[in-house]
């Protein structure tokens, strides 16, 4: 019904907010940050309105729940996979427990990265640039903590996998 943009920080979005719930909108997907969409759905709570609101891993965040409160529940989200849940990437985590580190976050990502970096040297015999991302976007396919994976032509991640979530009760 409606396509629409609005200034990240306002402290209101209240002209947005009854755009939406005049189009009679039941389903909003915000490609925004936590406290935009909380008080988005303040706001139309204000108007009498509740919509099923559909957004990215900016919604995955304790603040949200806190931001928005029971208005949140049932908000969907899609993310990665946790990569602490992948069996590939167990033996890296005790590592890392036995240095008293949680690897949280965007960490297994990052090593992750690093490993294809490596194998890309190992590969090419060496650290040249053009070299390493020329075998990267081959389509070879290799081990790391998130698993096998390779790259595309474009160097986009093959079978890139996503999950959804769903806010239910504060967690």
């Amino acid at each position: 019904a409606l396509f629409e943009s609005y200034t990240a920080g306002a402290k209101s979005y209240a002209e947005l907010s009854r755009r939406i719930a005049d189009a009679g909108t039941v389903i909003i997907y915000i490609a925004g940050a936590y406290p935009e969409a909380a008080t988005i759905l303040r706001e139309l709570k204000d108007l009498g309105r509740t919509v099923q609101m559909i957004g990215d891993d900016a919604l995955v965040t304790e603040e949200f729940w806190k931001l928005a409160g029971d208005l949140a529940e049932g908000t969907l989200m899609t993310f990665l996979p946790d990569p602490m849940q992948l069996e590939s990437a167990q033996g890296v985590i005790a590592k890392f427990k036995d240095k008293s580190i949680v690897p949280e976050g965007h960490t297994l990502n990052a090593y992750a990265a690093v490993q294809a970096m490596v194998r890309a040297m190992d590969a090419t015999a060496g650290s040249e640039p053009r070299k390493m991302a020329e075998w990267l976007r081959s389509g070879t396919k290799f081990s790391t903590v998130l698993g096998d994976i390779s790259f595309d032509t474009k160097g986009d991640l093959r079978e890139q996998q996503f999950v959804w979530l769903r806010w239910s009760q504060g967690k």
